[in-house]
């Protein structure tokens, strides 16, 4: 009986020991971690029409509603794990005018995810958020694969560029991406 207990005892410290010098999935399969954080407020920098660089909030109105934009764009990701995104908004005020918050995923062109973020009926001072667990090795196979994302909150327009900007100022603390994903493995 002991030396039944004495094998059981060794087998369990060896499974253990076995497992615990495992490394994850994402350590065998591809490089480091590769994280990505983008955020944009009433303070940011405003763009209305041209070329949008990474970190500008883009700004237009189409079809009686203000947009505003934010993207990010995040490349040289392995394709072997999932890449998670997350989208964060920090409202404040009463929001007089509803309000839609959608954020995008796409990748090679041919893929798509949406989230949505709000329905129009959001409390005043309510963080929303949402979170896509995006594949990209199908797309991409063993090549390293990339993501364009774009995070995007519109209103019925006041009539004027100022009080649009006012009245985002005044309900939006900050609009957030956030990416976490890993690099390919050096072979």
């Amino acid at each position: 009986m002991k030396r039944l207990i004495l094998i059981l005892l060794l087998s369990a410290f060896s499974a253990g020991f076995l497992l615990n010098s495992c490394n994850t999935l994402e350590e065998l399969e591809c490089g480091g971690v590769k994280e990505h954080q983008l955020s944009a407020s009433a303070n940011s920098e405003f763009i209305e029409s041209g070329v949008v660089e990474q970190g500008q909030l883009l700004t237009y109105v189409e079809n009686g509603q203000r947009f505003y934009k934010y993207t990010l764009y995040v490349d040289d990701l392995c394709t072997k794990v999932h890449t998670e995104v997350r989208y964060n908004v920090n409202l404040i005020g009463v929001h007089t005018l509803p309000l839609d918050i959608v954020g995008n995923t796409s990748w090679n062109f041919l893929y798509e995810e949406e989230a949505i973020l709000s329905d129009n009926a959001i409390p005043p001072h309510t963080p929303v958020s949402a979170e896509q667990d995006i594949g990209l090795f199908q797309a991409f196979g063993d090549d390293p694969g990339w993501i364009f994302i774009n995070l995007s909150l519109s209103f019925p327009t006041t009539g004027s560029d100022n009080q649009d900007s006012i009245y985002f100022a005044e309900h939006v603390d900050f609009m957030t991406i956030f990416v976490n994903g890993y690099y390919p493995k050096d072979d």
